[in-house]
């Protein structure tokens, strides 16, 4: 044998166990870096989101006569946010928190800096549970978080949204039209300008030099308001010197954000009158000013299938119908149709705004023990009449690109959701619904989404609580506006863009029954704001 074998094969022993431990050195630190990966990237957060390796950010001061620093330096490094004022730190995402990208600019139109943040946290809300959430979940989720930087406390936080929905690959700001445009991962593109206290969807953004692009898809913006109950208190905050009845008062706090919503609608509780004998409780006779003063505050609809609607017969409808027909800036009339004798006719309503069409059907559980009338058995729509419910929404789901359903339901002055909501929300998700809106329980009742069968999104306010009334215990006089985008692409494919649930606050004193938004109300602290 040649004598130089054995010094070869004992050379590739070596060189195999070299080989050997090289690999599985390799394979160590490969598990290691998808450990920490995964410990810092959770499995529900798609890693095709994560493009910049980190970087800086300075924000100038536009007033540093004011006392606040001349500018700060934002640093994104290793997914997290610091803040630095001369080189040394002043604030700093939490360490739980997964920072997706930073942006710096003037978005609230103040004339100072603003920094966002499109973060990646446990839980579906920021810093602070809404008032009618009582844990949060445990999953990761998107959020924006936008902070003032040059207030009178050095990065405050100005606005939080909830969970985004859908996953935001890129975003961009444009300072000269202030437009935040974002990118999910599909390719949809949205954008977004500052209003009030929060981000609002434009259909048509203003085109800045930057981008030069005018067009996005089309957009259906809807407001919803809950339990309008004219209790003699109320009636008599709207009695006039004269002797007449003016109640706009009661709206004009929200007058110009019911106006900016492509369709706004609100639930009135009790019937309208034409012959002045007005009423309280158990049986409601309203004054028509009341539906005067809904149109007058920008209001396009009004759904009036309630338990209460039939406490003066078929007179009452036929009156409330009237008075809404008969309008300066007519209003919508759902749920109730005084002429009612055929079952098959459509109880919905179909409404169009920019090139998206909606059917609009109301519903109520009941009405407190009060047969139909027998000139018009089928004057509205109950939820004990299961199969005319269900072929309504039917027909319904064929008419238009969405359907939406206002749903009168639920167990009075009770927070949680009945077995009769689970029932129906099941129907509504079998026949094809994209939106309910409850209200009857006079609380705030959780929010919620649904996929139905065939894999859509069915969004569900299972009660917005009251809007109007005289109750007096905290969980009556706070209420909620459901706030709705729904976008419709150029393939016709429609999906819920944004949601939340406004926080409302009626203001109670002899004289003037008032909603406001909770976070503009006097003395009110600001909260967390619900998504984008």
């Amino acid at each position: 044998m040649d004598h130089r074998i054995p010094r070869l094969l004992s050379m590739v022993k070596r060189i195999t166990k070299t080989l050997l431990r090289r690999i599985s050195l390799i394979a160590a630190a490969a598990a290691a870096a998808a450990a920490l990966f995964s410990a810092c990237h959770p499995v529900d957060i798609p890693p095709v989101v994560f493009k910049q390796p980190g970087r800086t950010v300075i924000a100038e001061n536009p007033e540093p006569e004011s006392g606040g620093p001349e500018e700060l330096e934002i640093r994104l490094d290793k997914r997290r946010i610091s803040v630095l004022r001369d080189k040394e730190t002043v604030w700093e995402t939490p360490g739980e928190w997964i920072v997706q990208d930073v942006l710096q600019g003037d978005i609230d139109r103040d004339g100072s800096g603003e920094m966002l943040l499109l973060v990646w946290k446990q839980g579906s809300y920021g810093e602070h549970l809404p008032m009618w959430v009582e844990k949060d979940e445990e999953s990761f989720s998107q959020h924006i978080f936008i902070y003032d930087l040059f207030g009178s406390t050095p990065v405050r936080p100005l606005w939080m949204s909830s969970a985004l929905g859908a996953v935001i690959r890129d975003w961009e700001f444009y300072p000269d039209s202030r437009v935040l445009r974002l990118t999910d991962t599909e390719g949809r593109e949205t954008s977004w300008i500052w209003e009030y206290f929060g981000l609002k969807l434009v259909k048509t953004p203003p085109a800045g030099p930057e981008d030069g692009r005018t067009s996005e898809p089309a957009a259906f913006h809807l407001l919803a308001a809950g339990d309008v109950i004219a209790h003699a208190p109320v009636l008599s905050a709207g009695r006039t010197k004269d002797g007449g009845y003016n109640f706009d008062f009661m709206f004009e706090q929200l007058s110009d954000r019911i106006r900016e919503a492509d369709f706004s609608c609100v639930n009135l509780e009790t019937p309208l009158v034409l012959d002045g004998a007005y009423s309280d409780y158990p049986f409601f006779a309203s004054p028509p000013e009341i539906a005067q003063a809904m149109a007058a505050s920008g209001f396009d609809a009004a759904t009036c299938a309630t338990n209460h609607i039939l406490d003066r017969g078929l007179r009452g409808i036929r009156d409330t119908k009237e008075i809404f027909d008969r309008l300066p800036e007519p209003m919508i009339c759902l749920g109730i149709n005084p002429a009612g004798t055929d079952p098959d006719t459509p109880c919905f309503t179909i409404v169009n705004r920019n090139g998206i069409s909606a059917a609009l059907l109301n519903v109520t559980y009941g009405t407190n023990g009060h047969a139909m009338p027998a000139e018009a058995p089928y004057c509205l729509l109950t939820l004990r009449e299961e199969a005319r419910v269900r072929a309504q929404l039917s027909a319904s789901r064929e008419a238009a690109d969405l359907l939406i359903v206002f749903a009168h339901w639920g167990t009075e002055d009770d927070p949680e959701i009945n077995e009769d909501q689970k029932k129906w929300t099941e129907i509504f998700m079998e026949e094809g619904a994209d939106l309910v809106i409850g209200t009857h329980p006079h609380v705030l009742q959780p929010v919620e989404m649904k996929v139905r069968p065939d894999g859509r999104q069915m969004l569900v306010y299972y009660s917005l609580g009251n809007m109007i009334s005289a109750q007096k215990g905290k969980e009556h006089i706070l209420g909620g506006l459901a706030d709705v985008t729904f976008e419709k692409d150029a393939g016709g494919r429609i999906r819920i863009a944004r949601y939340e649930l406004l926080p409302l606050i009626t203001h109670q004193e002899k004289g003037n029954y008032s909603a406001w938004i909770y976070d503009e109300y006097p003395g009110a602290s600001v909260g967390d704001a619900p998504a984008p």
